[in-house]
């Protein structure tokens, strides 16, 4: 900061009895290095429940593109190319809920995001009743708005839904038809494309699962040991789609829940088309004594009858065959100990396409020690290690450091040391992190200190610190 100039940082936070909010105002006049006054503002509100009624804000504004890379707190702050603003309106009915959404964007890099002005969901809420017929109906109204993308305009859907839920102790089978309708509204479309295109598909899914169990003795330790066998028959007729415009759907991130969902695209501009099985088979080992899930494996795959022809821009018609087989393992030996790790094998290639693998030792908040390691084929790997530890009853070392393998580079690190008394404390934190808004100087570097005086007051960058080691320490509090 001695290169810029002086920063006014203020935090002003109310609590009422229906609500409570902040407002963050940062100001730096005439920056010495880009000559320009640079501020940011940030607005949080969350209005509490008051007859059905509930709601939320989160605004926020930087003064220029580089204002995150230059004093964001954390690399994620410091790689955003949009920055949200939203506004939340929600009525919790017996039976049904309505959500009110506006959604825009401040773009600092890129392509500009669609914005959301406004959206509106209409869904009953019924409680599902065993062995009987159940209905239910999901809607949405979304004006999207976009300075230049066409064609833009209103996007209405519809789902109404029956469904069929046979269950005893033991095993359960669910039978769903649901009908999902589009329509669109559309402006600054082509000469010869339809300004009003719509879209309706049945969907028919059988999904049915089978409980097994025993008990399992190990180690001197008693154990309810489960079997979880899944199957699952989904049908959605092929319906053309590519002349309807793309607002909010992609891809979704496969796992093995995943594989049992209706639609692999999030969003409602296209409904993939579907002739397949999906098995699915989950195994636990449950502690009698505790209640804690010792270790839990879950794989799944899915085989399709025919190809699936509805896609993406960029995106291959899938072929008829088996699905990637996917694999999600958590061991939990101890209380402290926790391991994670997941697993996608190419059924083509037979390589493995992705695995993720996390670690977790945990014995109290002030002793934390974690390692991430992430591979996706020809995308990325990545290390990442983080910790906290107290070495002294006043002492307490900050760890973090964040590896690109894959290019061969480091993407962040932070080394901090804490001081903690009784009536005082302070914190100072070193961070080094690359970004490409300096491709000249692609590293950049911060130190942040705070001092605390106990039931009086905090000087420094209490935000900044609290939100860099909040993100980067998985089960960081402060």
């Amino acid at each position: 900061m001695d290169k810029r100039g002086t920063q006014l940082q203020t935090e002003f936070r109310y609590l009422t009895k229906e609500s409570n909010g902040q407002f963050n105002l940062d100001y730096l006049p005439n920056d010495s290095l880009t000559q320009n006054d640079r501020q940011a503002f940030s607005w949080n509100h969350k209005q509490n429940p008051t007859g059905g009624w509930a709601g939320d804000l989160n605004f926020n504004y930087v003064s220029d593109d580089f204002y995150l890379d230059d004093f964001g707190g954390d690399l994620n702050s410091a790689s955003q190319s949009n920055i949200e603003r939203r506004a939340d309106i929600r009525y919790d009915a017996k039976d049904w809920l309505f959500r009110g959404r506006f959604q825009g964007y401040q773009t600092l890099s890129g392509n500009e995001q669609i914005k959301r002005l406004p959206q509106l969901n209409f869904n009953t809420r019924q409680a599902i009743t065993p062995n009987t017929l159940n209905t239910s109906l999901q809607s949405e109204w979304t004006r999207f708005s976009h300075s230049s993308q066409s064609p833009i305009g209103d996007r209405l859907v519809l789902q109404p839904s029956v469904s069929l839920p046979l269950k005893n102790a033991a095993a359960y089978t669910t039978f769903l038809t649901s009908l999902h309708y589009t329509r669109y509204d559309l402006n600054r479309i082509n000469a010869g494309e339809k300004k009003n295109p719509t879209r309706t598909v049945p969907i028919f899914s059988i999904d049915s699962g089978v409980f097994f169990e025993r008990d399992s003795h190990f180690n001197s330790s008693n154990y309810l040991h489960t079997l979880e066998p899944r199957l699952q028959y989904l049908y959605i007729p092929y319906r053309e789609q590519s002349t309807l415009p793309v607002f909010d759907s992609a891809t979704i991130s496969s796992d093995v829940n995943q594989l049992f969902s209706e639609n692999r695209y999030s969003g409602a501009d296209r409904i993939n088309d579907a002739n397949q099985i999906t098995y699915g088979l989950t195994s636990r080992y449950i502690s009698l004594d505790s209640g804690a899930e010792v270790l839990t494996a879950s794989l799944g795959q899915t085989y399709q009858f025919a190809d699936s022809r509805v896609t993406l821009a960029g995106e291959q018609v899938r072929q008829g065959s088996w699905s990637d087989l996917q694999l999600d393992v958590t061991f939990q030996p101890t209380h402290q100990l926790k391991v994670n790790g997941t697993l996608i094998r190419n059924q083509q290639s037979r390589k493995i396409d992705q695995r993720n693998i996390r670690l977790q030792y945990k014995a109290d908040k002030n002793h934390i020690f974690n390692i991430n390691y992430r591979f996706q084929r020809d995308t990325l790997e990545t290390r990442e290690m983080s910790a906290i530890w107290k070495i002294h009853p006043q002492w307490t070392i900050l760890i973090r450091k964040h590896e690109d393998l894959r290019q061969d580079r480091e993407l962040e690190s932070v080394y901090g040391i804490q001081y903690d008394d009784c009536c005082w404390g302070i914190r100072l934190v070193q961070r080094r992190y690359y970004t490409d808004a300096y491709p000249n100087d692609p590293y950049q570097e911060a130190l942040f200190i705070e001092l605390e005086l106990k039931g009086l007051s905090s000087f420094g960058q209490k935000k900044q610190i609290d939100t860099l080691l909040s993100r980067g320490i998985l089960g960081y509090s402060n």
